[in-house]
């Protein structure tokens, strides 16, 4: 058996630290270059509210920018800020027992993690989190975000059948969907995005928290 992790809103908090960060500093980057969106905490929380229902941060802040008419060039300097090394003391927070569960289930079987994203955004966010990422066997972040081949690329080193291949997200589209099409066992973590995901039949378990998988696992 074998595991592979999803991070932001898996292992770490980002939708409830490092997003909620992000977007201050968007809303005083478009303040500061004069743009009219009232005062910065009724505009982070218009601009927090979007990000509730889009698909993205990037979906959330483009569509804001449209609604105060932002103009291109100041959009990208506030997407370029979404993966800007944050500050050297910031703090990225787990999710509940996250990094514990993480170091048990690698205790006697290969773990991945699979993170979509800007690669050294995500490797600073692993940092600050205090993320042990030597329990991985594989970690791959693709850029793109499709993570499909990464799932086959893990399979393949350690030649493990696709019914004993478990991945956990809380994106059904791109963490669980390319894993239900390969054949493996899904977890959807509801955490962050992932609370507001649609219930689809074909995920094998549904958790709130990681602690609720380790379960899963020791009941097998």
């Amino acid at each position: 058996m074998s595991i592979i992790f999803d991070l932001d809103d898996t292992l770490i908090d980002t939708s409830g630290v490092v997003t909620p960060y992000k977007m201050q500093l968007c809303v005083a980057h478009w303040l500061a270059l004069g743009y009219q969106m009232g005062d910065a905490a009724t505009a982070y929380q218009v601009l927090m509210d979007c990000n509730h229902n889009a698909v993205s941060s990037r979906a959330a802040i483009e569509q804001c920018a449209r609604d105060w008419n932002i103009a291109p060039k100041d959009v990208e300097a506030a997407l370029h800020l979404m993966t800007a090394p944050m500050p050297p003391h910031f703090v990225v927070l787990p999710t509940p027992g996250a990094f514990e569960v993480v170091r048990q289930l690698g205790a006697d079987r290969p773990l991945a993690l699979v993170t979509g994203g800007y690669p050294p955004f995500q490797r600073e966010k692993m940092e600050k989190a205090g993320l042990d990422t030597t329990i991985f066997s594989m970690i791959a972040i693709p850029e793109d975000s499709q993570k499909g081949d990464a799932y086959k690329a893990f399979q393949k080193k350690i030649g493990v059948p696709s019914e004993q291949m478990w991945v956990c997200g809380d994106r059904i589209t791109m963490d669980l969907w390319p894993a239900h099409q390969l054949g493996f066992r899904t977890v959807h973590m509801r955490w962050g995005r992932g609370l507001r995901e649609p219930r689809v039949p074909w995920v094998t378990y549904e958790i709130n928290e990681l602690r609720q998988f380790q379960q899963i696992i020791r009941n097998r």
